[in-house]
């Protein structure tokens, strides 16, 4: 509840502080038509980064071939408002407000179309079925990590003895192979 709390505060924060940087920078630091064109510019980049903000559900949705995360009444819904604007803004001639609904109708339509084709996609079932790990699945025993004791330095782990295929066969010695195959035999014929 306290993370919700401080979300509306950040989120409202920065709506104040925006607001007021954006009347500021038009009232202040422009004049006449360059305060139009300032203000223009800056809609029309909150317009494109709200247009944009579906892209990472987009790639969600691909990667996973799935549509849970992408509801088709918002995707229909923003193509039909981008559409509408669109309209609008070539009505009145208004670049600041057609051109990013451009941008708007074609993302939203490339949803649409991502999920007509993922809507009846069907997910392999082990990706289904798998088993989410649980805390003691990723746990350490803490009392076998404290009798483990280092062993000393020995002169084999600084300079460890040659591997068998670096020895030449005449200096190999194969002893008590046998007699312990034989011994391992009796055994097993005397159960």
């Amino acid at each position: 509840m306290m993370l919700q709390i401080s979300t509306l505060k950040v989120l409202g924060l920065l709506n104040v502080l925006g607001f007021a940087a954006i009347v500021l920078v038009c009232e202040l630091l422009t004049k006449g038509s360059a305060r139009e064109k300032v203000l223009g510019g800056i809609c029309v980049g909150f317009s494109v980064i709200v247009f944009t903000a579906p892209l990472s559900i987009m790639r969600v949705v691909i990667r996973t071939k799935s549509v849970e995360f992408m509801p088709f009444s918002l995707s229909l819904f923003l193509t039909l408002s981008a559409v509408t604007w669109l309209f609008y803004g070539l009505a009145i001639k208004d670049f600041y407000v057609a051109l990013p609904n451009v941008l708007g109708a074609f993302l939203e339509v490339v949803q649409m179309i991502l999920y007509i084709i993922f809507k009846y996609y069907k997910t392999p079932v082990a990706e289904k079925t798998e088993k989410f790990k649980t805390v003691s699945d990723h746990s350490i025993d803490m009392t076998k990590l404290t009798t483990v004791m280092p062993s000393p330095v020995s002169d084999t782990a600084i300079h460890p003895p040659p591997a068998i295929h670096d020895v030449p066969e005449s200096q190999i010695q194969v002893t008590g192979l046998k007699d312990q195959n034989n011994k391992d035999i009796e055994n097993q014929n005397q159960l």
